[in-house]
């Protein structure tokens, strides 16, 4: 038998690709509908024949036997792939429920007939009334002897039609509460009183089945995990559920429909058109990025937690949103059964809208999960007389990476010397930052986070430095540390010579704040060298007001310099504009200027000003995540207390909805930022950064404008906190590129139509 485990991860990838381009016939693969098993049951057998059928099963039973993260990979590949899962209730569910709840003797009896395709399982859980709400299931078994008598009716049950096993969830005890009273039985089909019916869906498949038990037996050694244990048995099956609904598979594969159908329009060079593909392409690619951060969890040997249905909500949604918009673009052509009058080749545009419906409601529904967020995650009440309970939503940083001790180590400064009131009366003034706490942030060496040690300075990455500037942005920390060792200090170091040299070594201590002077947007200001001195104005200095040295890129009849200017040189004018947040921004006018020293000249100054805008952009969306989590948490802490009609407002379900599409937002953008920090660790700085920049900008534009509007009328005084987060988030959402600007950049790229693998 083959240690699967013993293979390095990469080595067992391959393996998985191998077998899967080897065995999975095409014309199951990247399919929109389930194949029946008349048509898809050779595949199941080659994966039985292979060893491939029963990832988590141990190696005695026939299974592979794979650790977390050979698992993951295993999904990630099938998923990438668009591998069909065929009959999967035997080898994903029944098998693992059986391992961990069942008897030697059903185990003896059962597995070893899953894997040889003997049984075919489907699950008998959802009925009429209780499709979400499992707890109302109304289906009773009563023991005769030693037999259960089961009458009931399940609906919506996958894979009935071609089943001949069936687990049940059935009442056994009226007389305790709904959840305990249920029991979990396996059911032989292949008996009086089992009719199935097909159920025929909007796509006119017969994808379901309604499965009628009428006084069918069970031996009560069918019975698994015990008498009236059944609520535990299946809320463990629908964990995997549910994670396999946060899989991007059939959002990726709607993608390369729409990309195909752009192509066949040619309206691949659309730029409207360009941008909401590039709009719903990131969500899916950022829900992939999602996922692969739980995956990435498991590997580690963490359970999987209420993660799962913030994936399941926002991946169903996105995958509907492509379809719609598929639809959209191919009008009447698309408006059609069978493939779309678009030439040959044309994919069948409306059976994909169809099916893309079905996400949003098999494993509970997306409101049914955004309901157990609000309670389970957010604390908020389900009933108006119950208590709130503690919010999970932003736990506090955990591990021993750096990332975690320096972001801790913030958030001890902010609790220490945090103070909204203080941060109030730095509104609209100079030089608007405080100076003690600036001297402070100097002294704990955090000015020189980025600067290499070989400078002298600490050498940490993006990621430390973003956890830093995470918490100091949650607390409102207004001190100009981001521009000055994120975006100067980063231009600097990629620069050249002796006084780039002198101007890092003196950032340890913080005597020398570098501030690199630029235009609107980031783009370069239009200053000129003319005989040696620089004339012209620079309309964005973020950190000027604390800078001691300016960075001023100009042209000249020897192209593109950098060159470094004291803040009190001759000729230098340095004014304030107030930003939306009401700190200043320096405005830097030079007339004729003559440069203390230059640190960087023609491609090196290019590359080092576009590196250090990329890498800024990627630590500024830390500060985003920082303060969409303030939003998030000091909104749901208001929906706890605000009564209306005398009732929580967090207990009205409408509300609880909106500020759970809040927390999903943030999460999404967690998970973007961490793979736009893989990306730039990769080499691919600019797409992380557009990436990050992107998702973390208009998530936080959007969780601010709700967060308003969830604290009525108190949030549109200047007397709540929240009008403050608001302006720091379009301030910092603006800065460098809002959202739009970064899907443009990403169409710029040639990835939104780019071929989906």
């Amino acid at each position: 038998m083959r240690d699967w485990n013993a293979m390095s991860d990469d080595e067992f990838r391959r393996a998985a690709i191998d077998f899967i381009e080897t065995h999975c016939p095409a014309s199951l693969r990247h399919r929109e509908d389930q194949p029946r098993w008349s048509e898809a049951g050779i595949w199941y057998h080659k994966m039985a024949e292979h060893g491939w059928l029963a990832p988590s099963w141990p190696v005695e039973h026939g299974g592979m036997a794979l650790k977390p993260s050979k698992h993951m990979i295993y999904l990630e590949e099938w998923n990438a792939r668009g591998v069909p899962t065929v009959m999967q209730q035997g080898p994903l569910n029944v098998g693992p429920a059986l391992l961990a709840n069942g008897t030697p003797e059903q185990i003896a009896e059962y597995l070893p007939k899953i894997l040889s395709g003997e049984h075919l399982w489907c699950q008998g859980f959802s009925e009429p009334g209780a499709g979400s709400d499992l707890a109302g299931v109304r289906t009773e078994a009563v023991i005769e002897g030693d037999e259960f008598v089961i009458n009931g009716q399940k609906i919506w049950t996958s894979g009935a039609l071609d089943a001949n096993q069936i687990y049940v969830l059935a009442r056994t005890d009226k007389t305790v509460s709904k959840q305990k009273g249920l029991s979990f039985i396996l059911v032989d089909m292949a008996q009086h009183g089992v009719t199935v019916k097909p159920i025929h869906t909007i796509k006119h498949d017969a994808e379901f089945g309604e499965v009628f038990l009428d006084d069918v037996r069970a031996p009560v050694a069918n019975l698994v995990g015990g008498m009236n244990r059944g609520w535990t048995v299946a809320k463990s099956l629908l964990g995997f559920e549910r994670i396999f609904a946060g899989s991007p598979h059939f959002g990726r594969s709607a993608l390369r429909q729409l990309v195909e159908m752009l192509r066949l329009t040619g309206k691949d060079n659309d730029p409207v058109i360009l941008d909401r593909v590039a709009e719903v392409k990131l969500d899916i690619e950022d829900i992939a990025a999602a996922f692969e951060a739980l995956a990435q969890e498991v590997k580690q040997g963490h359970s999987f937690g209420f993660e799962v249905s913030t994936l399941k909500v926002i991946n169903s949604e996105s995958y509907a949103r492509v379809t719609d918009l598929m639809m959209e673009i191919a009008g009447e052509r698309g408006a059609t059964f069978g493939p779309a009058a678009l030439g040959e080749g044309s994919p069948d545009l409306f059976k994909s809208f169809l099916s893309a419906r079905a996400p949003m409601i098999y494993g509970g529904t997306a409101q049914i999960h955004r309901n157990i967020l609000a309670k389970n995650v957010l604390g908020l009440p389900d009933t108006p007389d119950a208590a709130p309970r503690p919010s999970t939503a932003t736990p506090a940083p955990s591990g021993d990476s750096m990332a975690a001790e320096l972001q801790n180590a913030a958030d001890r400064i902010v609790a220490d010397m945090g103070d909204m009131a203080r941060t109030r009366g730095l509104r609209r003034s100079l030089p608007g930052h405080d100076a003690g706490l600036l001297q402070t942030i100097a002294e704990l060496g955090w000015f020189a986070i980025l600067v290499p040690e070989a400078d002298g300075g600490i050498g940490l990455g993006l990621e430390e430095m973003g956890a830093v500037i995470r918490a100091l942005e949650k607390g409102f920390m207004s001190e100009p540390l981001l521009p000055i060792a994120v975006l100067g200090a980063r231009a600097l170091v990629q620069a050249d010579g002796e006084a780039r040299d002198a101007l890092l070594a003196g950032m340890v201590d913080g005597e020398v704040r570098p501030a690199l002077a630029l235009g609107f947007d980031g783009a370069l200001p239009d200053v000129r060298m003319v005989d040696g001195r620089l004339t012209g104005t620079c309309d964005m200095v973020a950190g000027g007001m604390a800078a001691t040295h300016f960075l001023v890129p100009a042209r000249g009849d020897c192209g593109l310099g950098l060159y470094v200017i004291p803040a009190g040189a001759t000729g230098v004018t340095l004014t304030a504009r107030w930003r939306a947040d009401e700190s200043p921004v320096g405005v830097l006018a030079l007339d004729g200027v003559p440069p203390e020293s230059s640190v960087a000249h023609g491609d090196v100054a290019a590359r080092a000003i576009e590196t250090a805008i990329d890498e800024t952009r990627l630590v500024v969306s830390a500060g985003l995540i920082g303060l969409s989590e303030q939003l998030v948490d000091m909104t749901v802490d208001y929906m706890k207390v605000r009564k209306q009609f005398d009732t929580p407002i967090g207990a009205f379900q409408a509300l609880q909805h909106k500020i759970v599409d809040l927390y999903i937002q943030k999460e999404i953008t967690l998970g973007t930022y961490g793979y736009g920090l893989r990306l730039a660790s990769e080499g691919e700085l600019e797409m992380g950064a557009l990436r990050a920049k992107g998702r973390a900008s208009g998530a936080a534009s959007r969780i601010a404008r709700e967060a308003i509007q969830l604290h009525g009328a108190i949030g549109f005084t200047d007397e709540h906190d929240v009008g403050l987060y608001l302006k720091r988030v379009m301030t910092l959402a603006a800065w460098l590129g809002d959202a739009s600007a970064h899907r443009r950049r990403f169409v710029e790229t040639g990835a939104v139509v780019a071929s989906e693998g």
